[in-house]
């Protein structure tokens, strides 16, 4: 675990096995809330795990307090659970949001290490959909937040006009519908 350098004004940015832990106001609060929830924990549960009392926890996913790095860490590891496993717990609530904000049209597909079930505790969300035409890249970004927070897992949301030619046909092949 390392601290990264930040601009002022943004969170506190540390590393945890090599992938960025923002610890700022209710992004941390959410996502620990909907990880404890992925895996089907009460605070209480998760409490006695890490050896703490469950109105700590409370506090933390409410934002009242914001927990150390280190105490991110514990709570990280305590719950683990893989993206697959959070998608599977909320497949219809990401299909249900991708489609509100893109359509029928949108049929989304994950891929990559989710897809092919070798995904590790460290892994993303890799989410595949047909956009229309007027999609922006701040449209991508607000739906991979709400995906987040349905899942608790960081997301990656390409559409497929913005697939690598390279890798165009390798990642259709790989993908599966949600």
């Amino acid at each position: 675990m390392g601290r990264e350098a930040g601009c002022v004004g943004l969170p506190a940015l540390w590393t945890y096995n090599h992938r960025a832990v923002i610890l700022g106001g209710m992004d941390i609060a959410d996502r620990l809330r909907r990880t404890r929830q992925n895996a089907e924990l009460t605070q209480a549960e998760l409490a006695a795990l890490i050896g703490t009392r469950q109105p700590l926890i409370a506090a933390y996913e409410t934002g009242a307090k914001r927990p150390s790095a280190d105490m991110v860490i514990r709570l990280l590891d305590t719950m683990n659970i893989l993206p697959s496993a959070a998608l599977d717990l909320h497949r219809t609530e990401v299909r249900t949001a991708l489609t509100r904000r893109f359509g029928q049209a949108a049929q989304p597909r994950t891929f990559g290490s989710v897809a092919r079930r070798s995904d590790t505790l460290t892994s993303d969300l890799d989410i595949l959909i047909v956009a229309p035409e007027t999609t922006t890249l701040v449209d991508l970004e607000l739906a991979e937040d709400e995906i987040e927070a349905i899942v608790g897992v960081d997301t990656d949301i390409i559409t497929v006009g913005g697939l690598d030619p390279i890798r165009h046909a390798a990642v259709l092949a790989d993908s599966i519908p949600l």
